[in-house]
Order: structure tokens, then sequence, then C-alpha cells
């Protein structure tokens, strides 16, 4: 009956009221599409301003095609400050006593009675709390707002099965065939919420980002900072929240932090909506991240607004190019505040990867001779350096290479470490490997990627490539099970792609050579190298430095491309197939089919790819006593 109500009432209101505002053909043109946001639900948590906010859902969905309304948000402080003192308390004990506090805990079942109707008419919508729902290190962000606030209890929308928790989650709309993700984002604890929005954002570069979170800018627009290592609190920290960030999560939450480490790091995120500033004027900003693409950062507190005419929204829309976003204050009922509106221009946006839903897988896959591809060079001076230490950035290049079977690994990924700097030449391959989680248990900041890489963090490379399945019972005295990088050592030496040394050790931590790097990949590739798997007569790379040296060949192998010899020609006669026009011969390489009217080869085709791989020169055929066969 109420939603009945609701409508009614909202009917006749509409057909009036807008005279005082802008209606919302006015304000949304074709092609555009529009998020709304009630920022600073604090100020309607009364019975009244809970019923208020219901209908002014119910004015968001009455106008939702008008508007293109494609997502809605909550942002700001939910519940009453908590009264309960820490003290002694342990962190289990206080989050016990704030959820005694029943008032407490209504508060969010009462907000999300209010804006269920969003979710019942399959409007996506989600919440952010404010820092003053973060009593207890986030007791109610782990309690009481997940009981009532989970993304599926409000959300209709493609919504992430893989969120940090139930409060860090995200919407994928669409308009116009371009996707957009939309992101509720908490931003304490900092680290985490970092790690997963990262992660989130690098398997989703072709959709452009909007992020809504509660503390973000502050009224100047400058970042919004509660703790400042240098310098200690803002005043817009307290001292409680102090002793929280560092006892219970050694972070601060603050949009510098966010902004460093996780926005900056992605070319697609249009735009931060944030609230907790302290002017009800709406507040733009323009940042631009290191490659100089530019994110709109709007805030508005719509506390004195809320005073002044009920639940009013911030209605945000993004022009058809996504190049302007203008936002403004409306009126449920009566439409936008004439005069509100503030536009963001951005003059640089990123280029969304249409590429991403099909990328490849995060390993490398075998090659066969003849048609391998290279993947190491040597320097100036046609030298390779082959005693030279391989260092980590130049280890993370290789397999860079080898996964994304390119030798410009494009650009979109993002890393943890803080030595790897855009602009570095190996920045992309790390940060690639970094996003496909070969640096899951490396929680170091750093990387060092400029050190040579040791034996023991090569083959944990390897080994989180090809996923081996070392079955030879090996053992190293210098490797005990509990070593770091046990579990990779023993399945590279069981698999054979490693060896240790005469005494019976691995020596982790030395350093490897650039050799004996190729000497493993040519492996791992399933690479056969001899001296007749490797022709000396069609290689476009050799060296002056290799000369007799030991991995002479495995270096000719790693840096040219189609390297083949005898062998590659070589196929056993049992098992050959006979057509009415032909005969098909093959090894673990190649399929040769030759004509039996002139002798001559018809096709060779890759085994591993069922790619044709016929040569242009003129081939002939020869089949020696010993029972194979030989081109030449």
């Amino acid at each position: 009956m109420k939603k009945i109500l609701s409508v009614f009432v909202l009917a006749i209101i509409i057909s009036t009221a807008l005279i005082v505002g802008m209606a919302a053909n006015e304000f949304v043109n074709e092609n555009e599409l529009t998020v709304a946001s009630f920022n600073d639900i604090y100020s309607l948590r009364t019975e009244k301003g809970l019923s208020d906010l219901e209908d002014a859902c119910w004015w968001l969905i009455s106008t939702q095609p008008e508007y293109n309304l494609k997502y809605v948000s909550f942002i700001g402080r939910i519940g009453n400050q908590n009264t309960v003192t820490r003290g002694n308390l342990t962190k289990e004990e206080y989050i016990r006593l704030c959820l005694a506090e029943e008032e407490w805990g209504l508060q969010y079942k009462k907000l999300a009675n209010a804006i269920s109707p969003l979710a019942d008419e399959g409007i996506p919508c989600g919440v952010s709390a404010s820092k003053f729902d973060y009593a207890g290190s986030g007791a109610s962000r782990q309690t009481i707002m997940s009981e009532y606030l989970t993304p599926t209890k409000l959300m209709t929308s493609e919504v992430a099965s893989d969120s940090y928790d139930e409060m860090n989650y995200y919407a994928i709309v669409e308009n116009n065939e371009t996707k957009y993700i939309i992101f509720q984002l908490e931003l304490w604890p900092t680290e985490p919420v970092i790690e997963w929005f990262n992660e989130v954002m690098s398997s989703n570069r072709d959709k452009y980002a909007i992020v809504f979170t509660s503390s973000f800018v502050d009224a100047s627009g400058e970042m919004y900072t509660m703790w400042d290592w240098d310098s200690g609190f803002k005043a817009e920290g307290t001292t409680a929240m102090k002793s929280y960030a560092i006892a219970w999560d050694n972070h601060a939450h603050d949009g510098i932090g966010i902004w460093n480490k996780a926005i900056s790091k992605h070319d697609n995120v249009l735009a931060v909506i944030s609230s907790n500033v302290t002017t009800s004027d709406i507040v733009t900003s323009t940042f631009k991240n290191e490659r100089g693409i530019e994110v709109a950062s709007i805030a508005a507190n719509a506390d004195a607004m809320h005073k002044s005419n009920g639940p009013t929204v911030l209605m945000t829309k993004l022009s058809a190019d996504n190049t302007e976003i203008t936002c403004a204050w409306a009126i449920p009922y009566q439409g936008i505040i004439e005069g509100s509106a503030k536009t963001v221009k951005l003059s640089k946006i990123g280029v969304l990867d249409d590429s991403v839903e099909q990328e490849a897988s995060s390993q490398v896959e075998l090659q066969y001779n003849g048609s391998n591809t290279a993947y190491i060079y040597g320097y100036e001076g046609n030298v390779f350096r082959p005693n030279a230490n391989m260092t980590r950035a130049e280890a993370c290049t290789i397999f860079s290479r080898l996964i994304l079977k390119t030798q410009s690994i494009p650009d979109g990924y993002v890393t943890h470490f803080d030595d790897v700097k855009t602009g570095d030449w190996f920045y992309n391959a790390v940060a690639f490997l970094d996003t496909s989680g070969y640096f899951a248990r490396n929680k170091s900041n750093t990387y060092k990627p400029n050190e040579p890489i040791t034996r023991a963090e090569f083959v944990e490379l390897a080994n989180i490539a090809s996923t081996l399945n070392g079955n030879a019972a090996v053992s190293f005295s210098d490797v005990p099970e509990d070593h770091f990088y046990y579990d990779s050592i023993i399945a590279a030496a069981g698999s054979g792609l490693v060896n240790g040394y005469e005494d019976g050790t691995f020596r982790p931590d030395n350093t490897i050579t650039r050799a004996e790097v190729v000497t493993v990949i040519n492996r791992l590739l399933g690479l056969k190298v001899s001296e007749r798997t490797v022709s000396l007569t069609h290689l476009d790379n050799e060296f002056v430095d290799i000369g007799n040296h030991w991995a002479r060949l495995n270096v000719l192998m790693a840096s040219n491309s189609n390297v083949h010899g005898d062998y590659y020609y070589e196929a056993s006669l049992d098992g050959v197939k006979e057509s009415a026009t032909a005969y098909t011969f093959a090894n673990d390489q190649i399929s040769i089919t030759i004509a039996k009217k002139t002798g001559k080869v018809k096709e060779i085709i890759n085994v591993a790819t069922n790619e044709n791989i016929m040569r242009s020169a003129t081939t002939f055929i020869y089949v020696s006593n010993e029972s194979n066969v030989q081109i030449s």
C-alpha cells in the first residue's frame, strides 16, 4: 500500500513542482548516464528522515528512465557514536559490548529498510560508511553493517563475488555499449582494501570506473588525511582513531593513501565521489596520475541541504564521451536545483583495453623447434654476456614476454612495489606478473628490480609460470622443508629443470647467470637443444662472446626464432599414413606430407599448433636405409 500511495503522491507532486527546478530532460542529454548519491545520510537518521528517504528512493525509481539513472549510492556516517570505552578490552570484547548497544545497531537496519525499494525495483545501490562508524577498528563494518547492508541485499546488478568483504564491492552497469564498474569503497583497513581494489581494476580494464567513498578530499579539494606519519594526526582525526589505526591496522584511512597506492595506478578511473567535507557546497577537483590521465574528484556534504529540503540527492552525470562530469543537487519531486550544477572537464582520459576479457593464461606454453619465439636479446656490440648475473627485472621481462607471446608488454597493469616506477623499462613486465599473482607471497613494498635474482627466486618464478610437477625424489642439505622456497626448488629439481651441486647443496642464495637462465627456460619450454636441433645456417642473432661456451646452443635457441636442425626433419617410418596421393610421417615436432607422384613435400604441419609451417624454398625428400625420413 505504501508503494502505491508513494507513486500516487509522486504523480501529483511531480506535475506541479518541477516549475521550481530543472526537469530531468533538461539535465541529461541523449546518451548520457546519471548516478545518484545521498551524501551524509546521518542527517536522515530520524524516523521522519528515514521515511522521507524512502519516498526519495521512490522518486528516483519513477524518474530513472528520464535521468538514465544507473546507480544510487549512500555515503556518510550511519549510526550514533557508540559510548563503549575501549580501555584495556581486547578487540573481541570491545566489539561484543558495541553490539550490545541495540539502538546503535538499529540505525543500520532502519537504513536498509528505507532504501530497499531501489533493490526491489532493480536499481543497483550501495553504502559507504564514514570514519565515525569505525569504532572498535571497524566493529560496525565487521558486524552490524555487514548484517544488514550486504550487497546481495542492496544490489540487483552484477555484483562482485570476490569482494574483499561485505562492505567493499562493486556493480557493473552499461550505457551505449560502454561498461562501467562502480565501487562502494571503504578506506580502512587500507592495505587489504588497496590490494583488493587493484586486483579488481586490473581485470576490468575494459570498463571505466566510478568510485564512491566517504573521505577522499576535504572542503578545499585537497586530499583528505586522517593520519600523517610525519606530522602526526591532523585536526580531522581523533586520539581514539589514532590508537585504533596503529594497534589494529597499522595504516591510516585517508585519501592520499588510496590515491597514491590504488586510484592513480589505473588509467580508466573517471571520478571519485565522496562526502565528509565541511561545506554544503559541491567541491570539485581534478587530479592527474603518473601518466597524465585525469580523474575528477567530487565531494559534497548534504547536511544543510537535507535540513532545508529533506533528502537532497547529488545527481552526477557523465557525458556521452566521458570527458565531462557534471554534478548538481536535486530535490525529490522537484528536480535539479537551478544554479547548483558544477562541471569538471577532463582533457585526458584513459583508453579502454577491450582485450582484457580475452587475456591468456598467466602461464607459459610449450614451444616447438622450428616455431619457437626468441625471448632474450644481447647487448650493443653483438655480445650476450653469458656469465653476467640476471637481474630481477630481466627475469620478469622474459617470463612476461613468454606468457603474453609478445615482445612489447602492454600498458595497464599495476604493481604494489614502490620502487618500480612508471617509465622504468621493466615497469610493465613487473606490473603484469604482479597483477597475475606472481608476487602474492611478497608483502614487501620494494622489489629491488636491478639487483641480481637468486637461484631460489628464479625457480619460484619458473614454478609459478608452469606449475611444475616434479616426481623425482630430490633433497638438498641447504634447503630444509621450512625454507621459504622449498616447494619451488624441489619441484624444479624434480622436473629436471635445475640441478644441485656435487656436495649435495642447491645454494639457493647464489645468483644465476644469463647462460644458466636460458638453459632452464629452454627446458621449461620443451625445446630440444643439441648440435642436430640448432642449425647455424639460418640464425638472425649470433654473438661474438659465446664462442665455445658450454651454453652456446642454448643461447642461440633462446635468442632466435624458428630455430631448427636435422632432427626437426626426422620422422620414423613406423606409423606412416598413406592416402591415394600422399604419404604422411610425423614426429613430436612436425607432421610431413609427401606427394607420391613427385616425391616433394606438400606441407609441414606444426603438431602443437596445427599450423602449416611449410617454407618457401623447394624441399626434397630422402628416405634412408635407417628407416627415417630426411628433408633437405
